[in-house]
C-alpha cells in the first residue's frame, strides 16, 4: 500500500515537471521558403548585450525557457532576422525596452548582413512561434487561438489603396465668405461631408512611408447685398479638391492596430461656379483657385483581414493664413486593399 502510494506520488510528480515544463515553453521554428534551418542561433538582447539562447536542430526547431528572458509572458517581443552572405543565420529577440544591435549598428565588422524587423511581434509564451526568412513571415499559434501571421496581422502594410468617407470642417471659411464690404446677409457652409482615395506605401521593413491622397468635397456660399439698382444675390457652389502626399512614420501598437503620424503637403483646387442675380437680370461666372497648403495628421490602422485594413484619422491642412478659406480639419475613416512582399 505504501509502496503503490509512493509510485503514484512520483508519477504525479513526473507528469506535474513535465507540463511545467510545457507551460514555461517556448518554442521557435526557423524556415526558409518552409525548409527547415538548422543551426540558426536564437538570441535575444538583454541589459544591451545580445545572449544566446539556443540554436535549432535539424528539424529546425529550438525550444527556450520563457524565464530567460526575464519578462511577464504575454509580453510583446520584437523579432530581427540577420543573415550573412556566409549562410549563417541569427534570430534576434528584442524585449520592450531593449535596443537590438541591427537596429543601431548594421552588421558586425568584417561580416557581409543584412538585417529585417519582422513587422508582427511574438506574443511570449503564448504558443509556438514559425519565422520565415525567406518569406519574413511569423507565424505564431497562441493558446486557444487560431493562428496569426505578419501577413495578416501587421498594421501598415507594403502597398495599400482604398477609398474613403470624410468630413471637413473648414472653420474660417464662413468669416472669408461673409465679411465683406457690401454684404447685408450671408449663409455659408462652415463644413462639408467628402470623398477620397489614398495609396500608401512602406519602404523595406522600415516604420517610414509614404502617403498619396485625394479629397473632394462641395460647400454652398449665398450672400445677399445691395446694389446700385436694388438688392442682389450671389449664390457659390464650390467644388473643392485637396491632392497631398505625405510621409508617413507607423509603429505597431497590437499585432492588430498600429499608430501613424504624417507631415507634407498639399496642392488645394477649388472651381467655383457663381451665380449672380440683379434687378436688372442674371449674370453666371466660373472661376478657379488653387495654391499649396501643410498638411499634418495622426491617425491609426487596424488590419481587419489578411489583406483588409480600416484607417481612420484627423488631419490639418493650413496656408497659416486667417484669410485663407481652403484652411479645415478632415475626419476620414478609409477601407482599403494591401499586397505584402511576403
Amino acid at each position: 500500500m505504501v509502496l503503490r502510494r509512493a509510485v503514484g506520488i512520483a508519477l504525479a510528480s513526473i507528469a506535474w515537471i513535465g507540463v511545467s515544463r510545457e507551460l514555461q515553453a517556448q518554442p521557435i521554428t526557423v524556415t526558409n521558403n518552409g525548409q527547415a534551418v538548422a543551426g540558426a542561433q536564437v538570441s535575444a538582447m538583454i541589459n544591451g548585450i545580445k545572449q544566446p539562447l539556443g540554436v535549432t536542430n535539424s528539424t529546425g526547431r529550438v525550444t527556450i525557457d520563457t524565464s530567460a528572458l526575464n519578462i511577464t509572458k504575454g509580453t510583446e517581443v520584437t523579432v530581427w532576422i540577420k543573415t550573412c552572405e556566409d549562410g549563417k543565420v541569427q534570430v534576434i529577440m528584442v524585449p520592450p525596452g531593449q535596443k537590438g544591435e541591427c537596429t543601431q549598428q548594421g552588421a558586425q565588422a568584417g561580416e557581409e548582413c543584412g538585417c529585417d524587423r519582422l513587422p508582427v511581434a511574438i506574443i511570449w509564451g503564448d504558443g509556438p512561434v514559425t519565422i520565415d526568412i525567406g518569406t519574413k513571415e511569423l507565424t505564431q499559434t497562441r493558446t486557444g487561438e487560431t493562428a496569426v501571421t505578419s501577413a495578416q496581422d501587421h498594421s501598415f502594410a507594403d502597398l495599400q489603396i482604398g477609398g474613403m468617407f470624410d468630413y471637413s470642417s473648414f472653420y474660417q471659411w464662413e468669416d472669408v465668405a461673409c465679411n465683406q464690404t457690401g454684404i447685408s446677409s450671408c449663409e455659408a457652409d462652415g463644413g462639408a461631408p467628402g470623398l477620397g482615395v489614398y495609396l500608401d506605401y512602406q519602404f523595406g521593413n522600415s516604420p517610414l512611408g509614404i502617403s498619396l491622397e485625394a479629397h473632394y468635397a462641395q460647400l454652398d456660399v449665398s450672400q445677399s447685398f445691395q446694389s446700385g439698382s436694388g438688392p442682389s444675390t450671389n449664390d457659390i457652389d464650390v467644388n473643392s479638391w485637396f491632392f497631398q502626399a505625405t510621409g508617413v512614420y507607423s509603429i505597431d501598437l497590437t499585432p492588430r492596430a498600429g499608430w501613424y503620424g504624417r507631415l507634407g503637403g498639399a496642392i488645394a483646387h477649388d472651381i467655383l461656379k457663381l451665380t449672380s442675380t440683379f434687378p436688372t437680370g442674371r449674370q453666371s461666372d466660373e472661376r478657379t483657385e488653387t495654391g499649396s497648403r501643410l498638411v499634418a495628421g495622426t491617425g491609426f490602422h487596424f488590419p481587419v483581414a489578411r489583406n483588409w485594413c480600416v484607417r481612420t484619422g484627423i488631419d490639418l491642412t493650413t496656408g497659416f493664413d486667417s484669410g485663407d478659406a481652403d484652411t479645415n480639419a478632415r475626419y476620414s475613416l478609409a477601407l482599403g486593399y494591401r499586397w505584402n512582399r511576403n
